[in-house]
């Protein structure tokens, strides 16, 4: 029979962090910072140290050039005005009674 460890087992996965404490980096590919869930590069503590140090921009520059924000924290105001086309153009309306047992891809 198995007994539990009196040691910890590594990696272990550590505790959550609160939102609050969250660190933004900039998104590759996009002129964005984000405080998401898969951190990389160099780590920042605010939205506007990331935007002013990865994109030389300037928080209390209203005028100069613009760093969108993604803040996983808050949820967004609403749906998007434009939202993403159906999947696929004939759907399955209903639903299988017979189990799958070959994945698809």
């Amino acid at each position: 029979s198995s007994k539990p460890s009196w040691k910890p087992s590594y990696p272990y996965t550590p505790a959550p962090t609160l939102c609050e404490e969250r660190k933004w980096y900039a998104i590759n590919g996009e002129k964005a910072c984000t405080n998401g869930y898969d951190p990389q590069g160099n780590l920042y503590d605010s939205a506007d140290e990331c935007c002013d140090v990865e994109f030389d921009f300037n928080s209390s520059d209203k005028w100069g050039s613009i760093c969108g924000r993604i803040n996983v924290c808050f949820p967004t105001d609403g749906p998007t005005s434009q939202p993403t086309g159906s999947p696929t153009d004939m759907p399955t309306y209903e639903p299988t009674y017979e189990p799958t047992y070959e994945p698809t891809y």
